[in-house]
């Protein structure tokens, strides 16, 4: 029991931490990269994709904690949890430093990312 009270606080903890760090980054490139005339469309899209599926994602978790159980239905949202970290950490993102400018046209905001 102590050990899964020790797991949850350092879950919590990252999340606290990792969570705000990784919001600010993502926002600000996607602010950066949409042209102006697109800003209230890409973000109605990511909130509603980010928002719209927390209902659906309850019902999973309810129905799977019913029939496998409470630890492997948290086991499997852990590695849910880890997974696109390890996609984030691996994908091109990390390495763009600057947005340096580049020649608008009607489908670009005016940068490209540099890495």
């Amino acid at each position: 029991m102590l050990r899964d009270i020790h797991a949850r606080t350092i879950q919590m903890w990252a999340g606290c931490v990792w969570v705000p760090i990784y919001g600010v980054n993502a926002l600000s490139l996607r602010q950066t990269i949409t042209p102006d005339h697109l800003q209230g469309r890409v973000t109605a899209t990511m909130r509603f994709i980010g928002w719209g599926t927390l209902p659906i994602g309850s019902l999973i978790g309810g129905a799977l904690g019913s029939t496998i159980g409470l630890r492997p239905t948290i086991g499997l949202a852990v590695v849910g949890t880890v997974v696109p970290v390890i996609w984030l950490v691996l994908s091109p993102v990390r390495a763009v430093q600057e947005l340096r400018p580049q020649q608008v046209g009607p489908a670009s905001s005016g940068y490209a990312a540099s890495g």
